[in-house]
């Protein structure tokens, strides 16, 4: 049990209080006051210099509004009451934290359910006399569920604090601090209010308190607190939700400076964190912290951004923190910020960059789909794992004044996750699988990993998509897909050599890709057995199927692998095809690649496939890089989707190429076959090594 918030040694004056009515100058200068039973003040009092109240039992108290100003007043004083409700604090007070309990906070040991209990102690008022009193320094709660009612206003300089729990409660509660929104049902808080549980350095209608600084963020924070906005069960009526006055609209905390967030939780909160973009904010912080909204009352509401760190600034960190889910909520906007890190967090929602510069986003693992808008900003993307969904995951613009966005790209991974999931929109994976619902996300996932328009300007290095069946499993590098942002088509300058470009490649402003490599020994790669395999599914049709494949270097000038004269190869069946494949089932299709001259598997696979009894096939172009197998759910290999062949679609071209060379727009390659079947351009120059004398022979 904690008794004092400090202790000091005195020769102690002990003075019995018992309610008398006190006139002005009742504390004396240098004097210790011991406060057994409740003081009543009949006016708002200075307390003299040099003066100690221990309070053991007894508070002070006023029968109307009262202000106690102290002067470097000691208090000595257990977690407990020590103030009445019509006394408030200000001056200096000589204590090493402040707790609202001195001001009647209360704690209930979980959350209250406002449904059915209506008396319930309100917290808010005795936190911010408890911020008032301390002014510099700390604000302590005790582990609890506090009821808040009223703005918490958090001035520059405090620090307000709570416990991280471990004892379980109900409702994922683990015993530590949380404050809890009390709001009814005839009590609602309407969207265009825009309502915050906390405030920074602002009042409650957004106005900035004080003029704050470059160090405020040094002195400022918010740590070890769940935001906690307690919703009804049940749905609220439609006129509520169309009005748009639900609890639900309730937002965590708007700043006017920059402060430190750590270790906060936010639940059912329509927003955790605005800032004021009114001003210049240096050195906005946000570690350990995490986010959910999941309430179905959200559905009506639009989809804001969980963190909104909007306006001028720079020294932004955005670490180690939780987004999750994002079925009412997108994940983190920054705009206009002069230099942030956003790094190892889960962001499984929306990410914004408008007219930003220096930003490093780094090691952060994106799930279902989330999407990243870089407009205007320069970015350095590195190590992170953008699962693809619906949308292309990576949109990189400029704007109409022809400004430019600088991406730097380094081992980002778009992850094609080849197995039932749980999305926001509908879960796939149960006992039985929702086969429609899987199927249908397979047939829609977006086709591209990037979208530009002539203003992206982006360098990649070992920037790849995989296929995996789990979250993490193996690692098999497959090229990326670039489309252009304003309609969708196709970067096919980048796409039919992203085989190599993903591994290091550059696109320049108005789609000029760069074209500086060489490839050799390229008629070694052999797609040489399909098999089936339980780590995909199968969603095709059912029937039994057979492969072939084609080596594409070059689709337009038509450079093509070639072996004893053909460039249409079989793929071997394992034994376990001749059954068949069934639909809706585990066992869809493993494909082996293999090098035979060791020198890494890099082309363009374009795959064949056909079903027995059809006289129709389809085709798939897959971009691999050093990727060891393909998997064939039926919709799509690897992530490339499947379409409709037809005999254009079986590629020829110009026989044994030994080599080419990339220079710019032109080639450099060395052929001992016929040149005749491909399309040249020119300036590309042909060195024959072979026997055919009607035209340049080298030797």
């Amino acid at each position: 049990m904690r008794l004092f918030s400090r202790c000091y040694i005195f020769a102690w004056a002990f003075v019995a209080l018992f309610n008398l009515s006190l006139n002005a100058a009742t504390f004396e200068a240098g004097k210790t006051y011991v406060i057994s039973q409740d003081f009543v003040l009949t006016g708002s009092e200075t307390i003299a210099s040099d003066v100690t109240l221990i309070f053991q039992g007894g508070k002070i108290t006023s029968k109307s509004a009262v202000t106690l100003t102290g002067n470097n007043t000691k208090i000595v004083a257990p977690i407990g009451r020590i103030f009445g409700d019509k006394v408030s604090v200000k001056g200096s007070w000589d204590i090493d934290r402040a707790y609202p309990q001195w001001f009647g906070a209360t704690a209930y040991d979980d959350f209250v359910n406002y449904n059915s209990q209506t008396s319930v102690k309100e917290s808010g008022e005795a936190i911010n006399k408890a911020i008032a009193m301390k002014q510099r320094g700390e604000v302590f709660l005790i582990k609890g569920i506090y009821i808040i009612s009223s703005p918490v206003i958090i001035t520059d300089g405090i620090q307000l604090k709570g416990e991280r729990g471990i004892e379980k409660h109900s409702e994922n509660n683990y015993g530590g601090t949380i404050l809890q929104s009390w709001k009814s049902k005839s009590s609602v808080i309407r969207d265009e209010d825009d309502q915050f549980m906390i405030y920074v350095n602002s009042d409650a209608k957004k106005q900035r308190i004080t003029k704050g600084g470059f160090l405020a963020s040094q002195i400022t924070q918010i740590a070890d607190i769940e935001l906690y906005n307690f919703i009804p069960s049940g749905k609220y009526s439609s006129v509520q939700q169309l009005q748009k006055n639900t609890t639900a609209c309730l937002k965590g905390i708007f700043a006017y400076e920059g402060f430190q967030l750590d270790h906060v939780r936010f639940r059912n909160m329509r927003q955790a964190l605005l800032y004021s973009s009114n001003q210049y904010i240096d050195n906005k912080q946000v570690t350990y912290c995490d986010y959910e909204c999941t309430n179905e009352n959200f559905k009506l509401l639009e989809r804001l951004f969980a963190y909104s760190l909007d306006g001028f600034g720079d020294n932004l960190l955005f670490e180690h923190n939780g987004i999750h889910e994002a079925k009412y909520n997108k994940g983190i906007s920054l705009s206009n910020c002069l230099g942030a890190s956003i790094r190892n967090n889960i962001i499984n929602a929306d990410v914004s960059f408008k007219s930003c510069k220096a930003i490093d986003f780094v090691a952060n693992h994106m799930e279902y789909g989330a999407e990243i808008s870089v407009i205007s900003t320069s970015l350095n993307m590195s190590e992170n794992y953008i699962e693809r969904g619906y949308t292309t995951p990576l949109k990189i613009s400029g704007d109409g004044d022809r400004n430019k966005s600088i991406v730097k790209m380094n081992g980002d991974m778009f992850i094609f996750i080849d197995r039932p999931r749980n999305y926001p929109d509908g879960a796939e994976e149960g006992k039985p699988i929702n086969y429609n619902m899987f199927r249908n996300r397979l047939n829609n996932a977006s086709e591209y990993d990037i979208a530009i328009d002539n203003n992206a300007v982006i360098s990649l290095n070992q920037v790849y998509r995989y296929r995996v069946g789990d979250i993490a499993a193996k690692t098999y590098p497959m090229g990326i897909k670039v489309c252009k942002l304003d309609n969708q088509e196709p970067l096919h300058k980048f796409n039919d050599f992203s085989y190599i470009l993903s591994q290091n490649g550059s696109i320049s402003s108005d789609f000029k890709v760069d074209m500086s490599f060489s490839l050799t020994n390229i008629n070694a790669i052999d797609v040489h057995t399909a098999m089936k395999n339980n780590d995909t599914y199968w969603l095709g049709e059912s029937g039994t199927y057979n492969y072939q494949y084609q080596v594409v270097y070059d689709k337009e000038r038509k450079i093509l692998a070639t072996r004893n004269g053909n460039q249409l190869f079989n793929v071997s069946n394992s034994q376990d095809m001749t059954g068949g494949l069934k639909q809706n089932s585990k066992g869809g299709v493993l494909l082996v690649i293999a090098d035979n001259e060791g020198n890494g598997s890099r082309a363009t696979i374009r795959l064949i496939r056909k079903r027995n009894g059809s006289s129709s096939f389809s085709y798939v172009d897959i971009p691999n890089n050093n990727g060891s197998f393909l998997y064939d759910n039926g919709i799509s290999v690897n992530g490339y989707h499947w379409q409709a062949g037809t005999k254009k679609d079986i590629l020829s071209g110009a026989t044994n190429v030994e080599s080419v060379s990339y220079q710019g727009d032109n080639v450099v390659c060395r052929i001992s076959g016929d040149k005749s079947k491909s399309t040249w351009k020119r300036g590309d120059v042909l060195i024959n090594t072979g026997s055919d004398k009607t035209w340049n022979v080298v030797k």
